[in-house]
């Protein structure tokens, strides 16, 4: 397992304003959960099933971690928009990282949401929701 300082920042691509607010959310997230004695496995894991934005660690238990954001709540809450359609994919995309990267060991796992709700600039409100689903 890597332990870099927080998700790693991809300089040769250009992000959108959404991209860009989008990683700032996960930045602010790894380090909450950081500080909540969590540790870092890896972010942005991608594969066909689904995205998963970080995995994290917490003692013995792998953590998959979607997060969310929103500057206000004109259209849902943050916490909102995590589907079913939504869980199910960060499952299938969680199987497919068990099987790749740890087929023979039987971690426990969870997942978790962190909701940032607010301006990332002006001390957002962020709720960490522990075995969301």
């Amino acid at each position: 397992m890597s332990t870099p300082t927080a998700p790693a920042r991809r300089t040769s691509v250009k992000r959108s304003p959404k991209q860009a607010a989008g990683h700032h959310a996960e930045v602010l997230a790894y380090r909450y959960l950081k500080a909540h004695g969590l540790s870092f496995i890896r972010a942005n894991y991608s594969c066909k099933s689904g995205e998963i934005d970080l995995i994290m660690a917490h003692g013995d238990t792998v953590v998959f971690v979607e997060v969310k954001a929103r500057t206000n709540s004109t259209h849902g809450s943050a916490i909102e928009t995590i589907t079913p359609s939504k869980q199910r994919r960060l499952t299938r995309a969680a199987q497919h990282f068990i099987q790749r990267h740890d087929p023979r060991l039987q971690h426990a796992y969870r997942f978790d949401v962190v909701a940032i709700q607010g301006s990332p600039n002006d001390n957002p409100e962020i709720q960490w929701i522990v075995s969301a689903f």
